[in-house]
């Protein structure tokens, strides 16, 4: 059987909205050869079942990003992740879409086709743009 596939989920709270320039963002994403949509249209009303699922990406990304305050008082940051794994097919990238749709978020689906490379140092090369871009 082969090994699944697995989908990250990363938000970082600490973004400055202004300094952020779309049009070098998409150019840089298209230039990678990525798939990225400035604003998703889908949210946890589009993903059918996965309620437990949904419930821990509430409690450990949605409800710590919507309440700071509260998450801090009890020594919890509003940063975090969720590793996502499973088959092809079964709604890692629907769920991430969605995820970021819940806050509004900026997503970038990338796969391991877009990282590897045969050449030495390329693929390393290649995902260090990639952190290089979502961090941007």
């Amino acid at each position: 059987m082969a090994d699944p596939i697995r989908r990250a989920l990363f938000f970082d709270s600490a973004f400055d909205e202004d300094e952020f320039d779309e049009d070098s963002l998409t150019d840089a994403a298209a230039e990678l050869e990525l798939e990225f949509e400035q604003r998703p249209s889908s949210d946890f009303n589009q993903v059918g079942g996965m309620e437990s699922v949904k419930e821990d990406i509430r409690m450990k990304i949605l409800y710590p990003m919507e309440n700071k305050e509260l998450f801090e008082a009890y020594g919890k940051k509003a940063d975090g992740g969720v590793l996502l794994y499973g088959p092809p097919g079964c709604g890692k990238t629907l769920i991430s879409r969605a995820t970021a749709g819940e806050i509004n978020a900026r997503f970038m689906s990338v796969g391991l086709h877009q990282i590897l490379d045969m050449w030495i140092g390329k693929s390393e090369e290649k995902l260090h743009e990639i952190f290089e871009l979502a961090r941007r």
